[in-house]
């Protein structure tokens, strides 16, 4: 362990981490705590390569975890979890290993990235960034600490421990987690173990969900996750009835959205929804064949929409829970809000079912009416349901197809990149009532074989009926066209990228804002209805744009790409490959306003969409090294104000991340490097990277590129 300095004055009151602290003990003592409070020498922790590790800060059926820090690498902590032999011997091993690679390319705030994983003298072990919080359970038993003078906020303070979190408390952190959940669904991750101690609070009171990839090595029955000692891999009370019947196929998102359901059920009553006091076998035949316990019945306190709202999540048949965590978090979102939750709409059928009760005949004359309906119209229903529903879509992991399954798993439609192409976007949004429900589903491919009315255009697709789109984004000139006095009619458009946003709150549901390409060097950026693809703003940039982030709570567009405009020597750099130098804007979208350039300081006379600013981004060989990729901060509280620029080498092994604020500005000391980073020749010196002004420039020329 290093060395600590010594104290040469009494110290002011201070506030540190559970994890801190454990270190500073570990540090003084000469050893480490396991997960049960028993003390464990240094010496005896297992040797990793590549990794020192530090202290056992869990276990469990599926494997021990511990904090650690590469070797020779940076001094960032990392906890690397080292699974149980046994889980590394069977056929979900390649499955596994395409799961970790699909993780490791994550970036959400919610989820810590996977840094690396391999095998070790038969054991699999996976490497993530490491977090210091709380389970989420014993976060709202003890509450979050409030802030003083003394030390920031956050559930790991000293101190007193302030009151359990309220119902209300509780509910705000169930829908950030069902958020979180549903992010990594919309990538195509289902984690198959949610449960209060993999979802952790951090410092600042935000969800991390951990230990992804981990499930996907179970057994298909879950008696065969058994360890010597008896214990399971994953916990039984939070998992769904397919997984506890071993029915793999049927394991799906709505999984996910039971174990969500779960776990609140836990942090609301206190309890579990089935009675875990049984052996491991009864346990798991409860979950799998009887429905879960009423909240109400062990907390009679809690209030009935919040009731109806876990027993609908709890459905034991997947297509009675909700669709997706989103709509979970919704309806937890409305209890918040004092509106109706959509759960309580089964309560008229709550109340037919006591009606009936009352009347034995009436009771028996329903029930033979509904077995002779059901028994007629069932094998049509269930066709329909299992075979042409759209349940999910998946993009796979070469980025060459893009598929529709049913809840069956049959393929509804499927899109095929066509050679040196990649399918760009594939993802679902939900549309508002007032444009008509249901979701939709945003595409950008090129099929194989070529299709001219759809290829590199956004195609909106309704998931009801997909024979084709509801709306495409032009392809070509004049239906897009530079806004200048020369129109160039040959030119063509592919959209290059795609995000949704709420960027005009006065409209119903979100927007669609898309970059086009041409075949020069301009980009147009526009904002489109969801509903019709109206176009409702747009602006142009001579020069690229990789990536675009919108800023909800300053109402603008960030842009991160290369001028055109710009010569090297008139930025006082000799030219480096030739290559454009970088910039970093940002827009304010107006409804109405389609025209006009968005260069430097210069806009057309015509033009409406002046910049918010305008930064060059230096130094130039940055250019040559790095893709850069805008994205929200890691930290909730910073999102509306701030974006996170982060920069990867070409090869796509090293990155490091830095702050940008509303104005434009580098946040100092923001630089957040990657492990592998510092070990990169072509890593940025200290200080080198910076935000320049940028200087102003002649009237656009309308010229040919």
């Amino acid at each position: 362990m290093p060395s600590r300095p010594k104290k040469t004055r009494a110290p002011e009151e201070v506030h540190i981490g559970l994890g801190a602290a454990a270190e500073l003990i570990a540090a003084l003592s000469g050893k480490s705590n396991g997960p049960n409070g028993d003390e464990e020498s240094v010496s005896q922790l297992p040797s990793l390569p590549q990794f020192r590790l530090i202290e056992q800060i869990g276990a469990g059926g599926g494997g021990v975890v511990y904090r650690a820090v590469r070797e020779g690498g940076s001094d960032r902590m990392l906890a690397v979890k080292l699974l149980a032999r046994h889980v590394v011997n069977g056929p979900q091993v390649q499955r596994a290993w395409r799961e970790l690679a699909i993780l490791s390319q994550l970036r959400l705030p919610a989820v810590p990235r996977v840094i690396d994983y391999g095998t070790h003298e038969g054991r699999l072990y996976i490497a993530t960034e490491y977090i210091d919080g709380l389970r989420l359970d014993d976060y709202c038993k003890r509450g979050a600490q409030a802030p003083d003078a003394g030390g920031p906020p956050g559930p790991l303070c000293a101190g007193p421990s302030p009151p359990p979190l309220s119902v209300r408390a509780r509910v705000e952190l169930l829908v950030g987690v069902a958020e979180a959940v549903h992010a990594l669904h919309e990538r195509g991750v289902v984690h198959r173990d949610l449960k209060p101690g993999n979802i952790l609070i951090d410092s600042a009171g935000q969800p991390a969900i951990i230990d992804l990839g981990i499930a996907s090595l179970l057994a298909d029955s879950p008696l065969e996750t058994l360890t010597s000692d008896g214990q399971p891999i994953g916990t039984p009370a939070f998992m769904s009835p397919e997984q506890a019947r071993g029915d793999r196929a049927a394991i799906s998102t709505r999984s996910d959205v039971y174990s969500l359901g779960a776990t609140a059920f836990l942090v609301l009553t206190g309890h579990t929804p089935h009675d875990m006091q049984a052996t491991i076998h009864e346990a798991i035949r409860r979950v799998a064949q009887e429905p879960a316990r009423d909240a109400r019945t062990l907390a009679p306190t809690l209030p009935r929409p919040l009731s109806a709202v876990l027993g609908k999540a709890l459905a034991r048949e997947p297509g009675q829970r909700y669709a997706s965590a989103a709509e979970f978090g919704a309806d937890l979102r409305r209890w918040l809000e004092g509106r109706a939750v959509e759960a309580a709409n089964a309560s008229g059928w709550d109340r037919s079912l006591r009606w009936l009760a009352g009347r034995p005949v009436a009771a028996t004359t329903a029930a033979c009416v509904t077995i002779a309906v059901a028994v007629i119209s069932a094998s049509f229903v269930t066709t329909w349901w299992l075979n042409s529903r759209p349940a999910q879509v998946t993009l796979s992991e070469d980025g060459l197809t893009a598929t529709v399954m049913s809840a069956s798993g049959r393929v509804i439609k499927a899109w095929h990149a066509a050679p040196g192409a990649r399918i760009r976007c594939a993802r679902i949004v939900e549309r508002p009532p007032e444009l008509g429900g249901g979701p939709v589903l945003l595409t950008v491919v090129r099929n194989d074989p070529p299709d001219p009315a759809t290829d590199d255009q956004l195609c909106v697709w309704d998931l009801r009926d997909l024979r084709s789109p509801l709306w495409t984004t032009p392809s070509s000139a004049p239906d897009i066209q530079r806004p200048l006095p020369d129109r160039w009619e040959q030119d063509s458009f592919e959209v290059s990228v795609v995000t949704v946003a709420d960027v005009f709150p006065d409209l119903p549901g979100p927007e669609i804002v898309t970059v086009h390409a041409d075949t020069r060097s301009a980009r147009c950026l526009r904002v489109y209805s969801l509903q019709g693809g109206q176009p409702l703003f747009e602006a142009w940039h001579d020069g690229g744009i990789e990536s675009i982030y919108w800023m909800s709570g300053l109402g603008l567009i960030v842009c991160v790409g290369d001028s055109a405009e710009y010569s090297l020597a008139e930025l006082g750099y000799v030219p480096h490959q030739n290559h454009n130098p970088k910039v970093l804007f940002a827009v304010r979208p107006v409804r109405g306003r389609l025209d006009g350039w968005t260069t430097g300081k210069d806009v057309l006379q015509q033009g409406q969409a002046t910049p918010g600013w305008y930064r060059w981004i230096a130094p130039i060989r940055a250019a040559d090294d790095f893709e850069f990729k805008l994205a929200a901060p890691h930290r909730r509280d910073l999102r509306s104000g701030h974006v996170m620029l982060t920069l990867t080498t070409v090869n796509g092994r090293a990155e490091v991340s830095f702050l940008i604020d509303a104005a434009g500005r580098l946040e100092p000391g923001s630089e957040s490097p990657g492990d592998w980073y510092p070990e990169d020749p072509r890593r940025l010196g200290p200080g080198e990277f910076e935000l320049r002004e940028a200087p102003p420039l002649p009237a656009i020329r309308d010229e040919h590129r």
